[in-house]
């Protein structure tokens, strides 16, 4: 299936929305497993007659046609030319392309009309089975090598990929991304941790006089540990707390500005399991961090520590 592609605006009546149009053939629910909520897709007839029509992505339906369910059939201008709309796609989210901002016609309507090109920017091909996916992408290098004359494959000028090699680049993406963000947690948590401490052990020195009176009274050096400890854990818990809140109330306020401002479909969620882990890792910096300046106060003389001036 040929494929060509481009960023466009539509418009009905007073509403516009940038979108990105797909010039496809019929074969197109096939090969990305498209789902219509209502209507049709193109047919081969209308893609060999340069047909003025369009199925339109759920979020472009949202905001071109907010207070209208009947739209199928209406006319919206693209690049100055009115398409009927022949279908609607059903809400998908987000993947390698997001059909929910899609704009599907006839990829010769698209050539011709709309970008205006004779090429096509990619090709889309289909393997009769997952065992050989591979073989057939060696198939389209030797024909493509074949037919550019190009007896060098160093020299390709062309580049063929498969699902398998994009998922394998999200996926060293995304592992980076994490080993990165895991580095700079582990530098903020270490940092924050040396802090606690610190604060701690200026909290014991200041303390002392009521250390010595808590011993002198009867206080054992595991009543002190503990009190310490304790102190340690609320505290880093507590900016734990502030720190889930600031967080989710920035990406609360964030998500609104994409989705009101720029028409960008991003969803808030807030991860209970996520926000109850980081109050756990934050308890946790307390509890190591508050260890030492604990042990500190704990091992004070109780004589000396009512001395203290």
């Amino acid at each position: 299936m040929p494929l060509v592609f481009g960023s466009e605006s539509a418009a009905y009546g007073s509403e516009t929305y940038q979108a990105t149009l797909y010039g496809m053939t019929d074969a197109a629910d096939k090969m990305y497993s498209i789902n219509l909520g209502e209507g049709r897709l193109f047919t081969e007839e209308e893609v060999k007659s340069f047909a003025d029509v369009v199925v339109i992505g759920s979020r472009i339906k949202e905001e071109l046609f907010p207070n209208d369910d009947e739209i199928l059939n209406k006319k919206i201008k693209i690049k100055g030319r009115n398409f009927r709309i022949i279908g609607i796609l059903e809400k998908k989210g987000q993947g390698l392309i997001s059909f929910d901002e899609a704009m599907l016609v006839p990829y010769t309507t698209a050539q011709q009309y709309i970008l205006g090109i004779k090429h096509f920017q990619h090709i889309i091909v289909e393997a009769d089975s997952e065992e050989h996916v591979q073989q057939t992408v060696e198939d389209i290098k030797i024909v493509l090598r074949n037919s550019h004359n190009i007896t060098d494959p160093e020299k390709d000028d062309f580049n063929v990929s498969s699902q398998a090699d994009a998922l394998k680049t999200v996926g060293t993406i995304t592992s980076i991304l994490t080993l990165f963000l895991t580095a700079i947690a582990a530098i903020s948590l270490l940092v924050g941790g040396v802090g606690i401490m610190n604060i701690m052990l200026v909290s014991v020195t200041e303390r002392t006089r009521e250390i010595g009176l808590r011993k002198a009274i009867g206080a054992t050096e595991k009543n002190i540990l503990f009190q310490f400890l304790v102190e340690a854990i609320l505290l880093t818990a507590l900016g734990g707390i502030i720190g889930v809140i600031l967080g989710a109330s920035l990406s609360f306020l964030i998500s609104l500005v994409l989705s009101q401002l720029l028409a960008v479909s991003w969803a808030f969620t807030f991860p209970i399991m996520g926000a109850l882990l980081g109050l756990g890792v934050a308890a946790l910096i307390g509890l190591v961090f508050g260890l030492y300046p604990a042990r500190q106060a704990s091992r004070k003389s109780p004589i000396e520590s009512l001395r203290y001036e």
